[in-house]
């Protein structure tokens, strides 16, 4: 699963629709920083910030090359690459690995460009920040919910985008019991279900794990979004370092 819990998941608790993406836009939470500028990420080193999002329109020209892309491999993809070779072609590296995967990636160019431009992106930050020289991508094609249980996740960074389905849900770090969170307390007691926000289709979130450094116990909370039935299967883009 990409959006790994690192606690047992008893059953959750029902949590009624999180707060719209364009009403987390209107009030600003401390930690969260929201950018409509893609520069604006870089903002997540700011010691007191656990999540960065920058909040850019849909492309539509990309669900179209997505849905044209059928069947879409059934097992995610997961590849760890260097962060150098990112840097200097991050669309070639991209290319062969979502090719050797099964992607037909003739079919869907601006996709392709847009993952590899966040590809780039990231590589470049995680390697001046954190001396990083690798990073995991994973590419995930999700019929299910695969991780239903707020969680923090065992990484120092984490980029995520949804494109195709609902996307990820996060708390913002005041409305969160980390006691609960840590007992394995359902999501209700972890948060008031009102406090809930979501990460919209297209927009870009990075957030911090409980392993940068300075972070252990202040891990960004997030959990899976629940599919509306009948709907296509949700396609999830996610770097790990």
């Amino acid at each position: 699963m990409t959006e790994m819990t690192t606690i047992a998941a008893p059953p959750s608790a029902a949590l009624r629709p999180p707060v719209p993406a364009a009403d987390a836009a209107t009030a600003p939470l401390p930690g969260v920083v929201q950018t409509p500028d893609r520069d604006g990420l870089s903002l997540i080193t700011a010691p007191d910030v656990t999540l960065a999002v920058w909040a850019r329109p849909a492309a539509p020209e990309i669900p179209a090359e997505i849905a044209a892309c059928v069947p879409l491999p059934a097992t995610a993809l997961r590849a760890e690459l260097a962060a150098t070779e990112l840097m200097r072609d991050a669309k070639a590296v991209l290319s062969g690995r979502l090719a050797a995967h099964g992607l037909p990636v003739q079919s869907c160019p601006r996709w392709l460009s847009d993952m590899a431009e966040l590809t780039r992106r990231f590589a470049a930050l995680v390697s001046q920040t954190l001396d990083a020289t690798a990073i995991t991508l994973r590419l995930e094609v999700l019929a299910d919910v695969a991780c239903p249980r707020f969680h923090v996740d065992q990484t120092r960074l984490r980029l995520l985008c949804t494109y195709r389905g609902p996307g990820t849900e996060w708390l913002p770090p005041g409305a969160v019991d980390r006691r609960a969170l840590g007992n394995g307390a359902p999501n209700a007691q972890i948060a008031d279900p009102a406090a809930v926000r979501t990460l919209a289709p297209f927009w870009v979130g990075i957030l911090k794990g409980e392993r940068y450094p300075g972070n252990a116990g202040r891990g960004q909370v997030h959990r899976s979004p629940a599919l509306p039935d009948g709907s296509a299967p949700r396609v999830l883009f996610c770097l790990d370092a």
